[in-house]
């Protein structure tokens, strides 16, 4: 037994089978393949044919990353343990089962990093499985779907189980798959993961856009990864007035007819994103044809139907940016590139290029210095406000304490900047510290001022990275703070260990420390495993989505779950109505915050400005 857990990949197989002298040759596999066809009266050529047509597994990755390591195994343990017959076949049987079940087989560490894998890998990502090991287990789910596959490896941490859930695979089809898992018996902190496809419809172009996050996800992933991509950037003139005839089923059936068209002009590999309307980003190879995909979208639009199409002089311009590293880190182009997203998402292309993204990322960055030289002064000079709304207790909905959020005041360089790009600008120029201290210390001299208040503010991932971020931020730490750290997962904390200090001294000085967004992200779901935390605030989107059905209301009775089991509270953020708050109260959440209970304005006590 000892054997067979020591050697559990592939690379460690072939080490001990050269140490004790086990050879498995070609013929040996091939008389294992002939016997297992046996069993089911078929010929060794017609097996084969049936695994690649009905669980697409080629013959090749079937002899190398199925039989010849089973083969290998069963000769290791022969020369450690007396194998009789019947466990042989029970072996075979049960990896027989598993690959019937499942296209990709692999073991996940604490980590969540791959310890080893089987399957169809080459297939369906077009890699050997050898290539996966040591790499996040993530990077076989697609972006949008992380958030779910990071609430099922905390399911299985907590209950030893995962049921089947769906979600989609990472390959160029983004192949829809029911992804189980089970603790390893005897191995701590193990998980064995399965992947298998489910039945789906015959493949075409997407018929709904993708957000704007999964856009950002999809082309960050390809930033860190080294991918060449760019993002092209589609902007509509006069939108509302080209749609202001149509009926809210006509504007739904366009739109869904413009994400068909950009997907079929982009390729099997792109991605489009709605931004807005009649804004659209498509994420795809980078050497797109914008201009291709600039008429294809004039040409949707001039098919509207209702009062003779498309209003006149509605038109389309396209912009392309490049998402290349000349100059870069990935951490600072995926905070560039969020920020373009966020400045076309509200402005369009006039808004994107005077950022700077004229000349794309390095060239907004480079371009910027001026625009950040004036933000750290703006910072500085407390150029924003702080307004507070009210978290409660759901029994009684007596206020527990109170979230500082951040409000920019004027402009930046003529700009007109809303609190998310302020934070992402901060983020991308490298200011996310100075703006999270200057809130922490604007908030705590508020806080001054009143009696009984606890007030919570936003600290980034990305300055909890700072050790002279964490110094500044415990120096205003005063005995009996009434305050609350909210971490936000804006960028992955990587010193998960200096991290953890600090908060330790933070609960230790009466600051009490609260996940933010949970559920969003996978990061949040690490964050609950390596720090003690006393709030964890689910993500709006779990909340709207729980009066649905009690499928989504499993996400928010696991993620309650999860909580309890580290000792946290549960907050439920954008509760807007009165049944959101009853079903809340229903699955044990204990707080809630939400325009229902108020809507963010002056700190009770504190003296107005």
């Amino acid at each position: 037994k000892d054997v067979l857990q020591s050697i559990m990949n592939k690379h460690l197989i072939l080490q001990a089978c050269q140490q004790r002298g086990v050879k498995i040759t070609e013929q040996n596999v091939e008389d294992e393949i002939a016997r297992l066809a046996g069993k089911f009266g078929l010929s060794p050529d017609r097996w084969l044919v049936l695994l690649e047509t009905e669980r697409n597994i080629s013959a090749s990755e079937y002899r190398r990353e199925i039989i010849w390591p089973t083969l290998a195994l069963r000769a290791l343990a022969a020369n450690q343990i007396e194998v009789v017959q019947a466990d042989a076949s029970h072996r075979d049987r049960f990896l027989n089962f598993a690959f019937a079940s499942a296209d990709l087989l692999v073991e996940v560490g604490a980590d969540t990093t791959i310890n080893w894998a089987a399957g169809a890998f080459a297939s369906r990502f077009g890699r050997q499985a050898d290539s996966f090991l040591r790499q996040p287990v993530e990077g076989l789910v697609a972006p949008a779907d992380r958030p779910a596959l990071a609430h099922g490896l905390a399911m299985m941490a907590l209950h030893g189980r995962l049921p089947p859930i769906i979600l989609r695979l990472n390959d160029a089809q983004q192949t829809r798959c029911a992804m189980g898992g089970l603790a390893a018996p005897g191995r701590e902190g193990r998980y064995c993961v399965t992947f298998g496809a489910v039945p789906t419809e015959p493949m075409t172009p997407s018929s709904a856009a993708s957000d704007r996050e999964t856009l950002a996800s999809q082309a960050e992933a390809g930033l860190r990864t080294g991918q060449k991509q760019a993002l092209s950037l589609l902007d509509v003139d006069d939108w509302a007035e080209a749609s202001a005839h149509l009926t809210t089923a006509e504007r739904a059936a366009l739109r869904q007819d413009i994400a068909r068209t950009l997907a079929a002009q982009g390729g099997p590999d792109v991605l489009v994103g709605d931004m807005g309307p009649g804004r659209y980003g498509v994420l795809g190879r980078s050497d797109v044809d914008v201009a291709a995909l600039t008429n294809a979208l004039q040409q949707a639009l001039g098919k509207v139907g209702g009062k003779g199409g498309a209003a006149p002089g509605s038109r389309v311009h396209g912009q392309i940016i490049r998402l290349s590293l000349p100059g870069l880190t990935p951490g600072q182009a995926s905070r560039a590139l969020r920020f373009a997203l966020s400045r076309f998402a509200d402005g369009g292309l006039a808004a994107v290029n005077s950022a700077g993204f004229a000349n794309g990322l390095a060239g907004f960055i480079s371009t910027a210095s001026g625009q950040a030289a004036t933000l750290r002064a703006r910072i500085a000079e407390r150029k924003f406000r702080l307004v507070y709304q009210p978290v409660v207790a759901l029994t009684d909905r007596v206020v527990h304490h109170y979230e500082a959020l951040l409000r920019p005041i004027g402009e930046l360089n003529g700009q007109a900047l809303n609190t998310q790009e302020l934070v992402t600008f901060a983020e991308a120029m490298g200011l996310s510290e100075e703006l999270d201290l200057a809130v922490a210390q604007e908030a705590m001299r508020t806080l001054s001022e009143t009696e009984r208040v606890r007030v919570a503010v936003n600290v980034s991932g990305l300055s909890m990275q700072s050790e002279s971020f964490r110094t500044q931020l415990m120096a205003l730490i005063v005995p009996g703070a009434r305050l609350i750290v909210e971490l936000t997962e804006t960028a992955d904390i990587t010193d998960t260990a200096a991290a953890a200090d600090m908060l330790r001294g933070l609960r230790e000085a009466g600051v009490q420390v609260c996940i933010d967004d949970f559920g969003a992200g996978s990061a949040a779901f690490r964050y609950l495993r390596d720090f003690r935390v006393d709030f964890v605030k689910i993500d709006g989107a779990y909340v709207r989505a729980a009066t649905a059905g009690p499928r989504e209301r499993g996400f928010v009775e696991s993620m309650r779950d999860l909580a309890r089991a580290v000792d946290a509270a549960v907050i439920a953020e954008m509760v807007e109505t009165d049944t959101e708050a009853g079903l809340m109260a229903e699955l044990g959440v204990e707080l809630g915050q939400g325009y229902l209970f108020g809507r963010p304005g002056q700190l009770p006590g504190a003296r107005r400005r």
